[in-house]
């Protein structure tokens, strides 16, 4: 398990470690598998950017997009806007995971608003 905090944007967003635990590493914006399995992966962000069309981000997989955030801005009112999602996948040992964000370009940056981790659920079936 990993739980990590945003502290850069770029368009890939990279992240400070929290807390780490079993076969998982991070370095330069990539949580890299350490163990073959089934793994819960979630993402939240939080805006603050009255000035875009859309905001959000997209969850990558070794480069290939498996969830993506978005949302369309109605009101130069409504600034603020925090977005969350996850899914199950099967992960192998050696994937990487990663997060960009292609929309927005402002975001707040509260260990409580912002975070990205994955978790396993069970080793991959044989």
């Amino acid at each position: 398990m990993i739980f990590l905090r945003s502290i850069v944007i770029s368009p890939k967003v990279t992240w400070k470690a929290q807390y780490r635990s079993g076969k998982m590493y991070y370095n330069n914006g990539y949580l890299t598998v350490g163990i073959d399995g089934v793994y819960f992966v979630y993402c939240q962000m939080f805006y603050y950017d009255g000035t875009s069309s859309y905001i959000g981000y997209e969850v990558y997989l070794d480069g290939k997009k498996i969830l993506k955030a978005v949302h369309s801005i109605v009101s130069k009112n409504r600034k603020y806007e925090t977005q969350y999602t996850s899914g199950i996948f099967e992960i192998s040992k050696g994937q990487r995971i990663s997060v960009e964000s292609p929309f927005s370009k402002y975001y707040y940056f509260n260990e409580t608003l912002s975070f990205f981790g994955a978790f396993m659920l069970h080793e991959k079936p044989t």
